[in-house]
């Protein structure tokens, strides 16, 4: 039987950093936070950092495009994952991920 895990990224700011808290199956309260500043993709799970990777050049405080906020977030959708299964000894292949961009911060600013 596979268990489903919603990941939800919520955007806090849109722009220098733009970045995200992140919540699972539908909590109230932040597990996790992702942050693009100063040109570095970082992402966080129970205070401690699983992701990090270099975006654009040394000035980057937001994505360029949509295309590309999907893929890296879906990308750290992945890693979060992870380390859930870890938390709780599941095994990686019983999990559907299933995760959602809360994009209402872009469209009201």
């Amino acid at each position: 039987m596979k268990i489903i895990l919603e990941i939800t990224f919520k955007c806090t700011c849109a722009i220098c950093p733009e970045q995200y808290d992140v919540y699972i199956n539908n909590s109230t309260t932040p597990c996790g936070y992702v942050r693009l500043r100063w040109g570095k993709l970082s992402a966080y799970y129970n205070n401690k950092l699983i992701y990090t990777t270099d975006y654009g050049d040394n000035f980057n405080g937001s994505f360029d495009n949509d295309c590309e906020r999907q893929t890296y977030l879906k990308t750290i959708s992945d890693v979060i994952a992870k380390e859930v299964c870890k938390e709780q000894n599941l095994y990686y292949s019983n999990i559907d991920i299933n995760y959602d961009i809360d994009s209402n911060y872009f469209m009201e600013g």
